[in-house]
């Protein structure tokens, strides 16, 4: 299910994580470097330069926003995990580009992620069972993707019913 973060709906994120720092700021002085070099050459006097060089800025500046999104919430019942724009066609363009989307998904549905954290997996692992799911987290850092992991088995082992010994 596709939705945005509500606090009213999910409640107060118990644990939130965002993309590792090189993946941040990387591209942010690359988009900040494009716009300056566009900027210097409007500024020589090449007027046709001005026009990149504001799209390029209002392009980093967009992108510098997207990139500090959280890629992932653990709320009380549901996990939410950054939508990529592949799962978001036919939605409208303030959709994909202003309001942050997330794909929400129960604990008990989640059977684990791809070896690249590009996919993550839900269902019971039977034949035919399982679901691959396009996700955002394969610029998390080590530490993010296990603790995320573990918050997840946390979470399962909370919803599973007591069983006896």
């Amino acid at each position: 299910m596709l939705d945005r973060f509500s606090r009213e709906i999910y409640g107060e994120p118990e644990w939130a994580c965002g993309r590792a720092s090189l993946w941040v700021w990387g591209p942010c002085l690359l988009y900040a470097l494009l716009a300056a070099g566009l900027l210097l050459q409007g500024l020589r006097g090449e007027r046709i330069f001005f026009f990149p060089a504001a799209a390029a800025l209002a392009f980093g500046l967009w992108r510098l926003w997207r990139l500090q999104l959280p890629v992932a919430f653990v709320c009380r019942e549901r996990l939410l995990l950054l939508a990529p724009g592949r799962l978001l066609r036919g939605r409208s363009w303030r959709e994909q580009l202003l309001e942050p989307v997330y794909f929400a998904t129960a604990y008990e549905a989640v059977a684990g992620f791809s070896p690249r954290w590009n996919e993550m997996y839900l269902g019971e692992a039977t034949p035919g069972g399982l679901v691959k799911v396009p996700v955002l987290l394969t610029a998390l850092s080590r530490r993010d993707r296990e603790m995320l992991v573990r918050r997840i088995e946390e979470k399962q082992q909370a919803c599973r019913p007591y069983q006896e010994r």
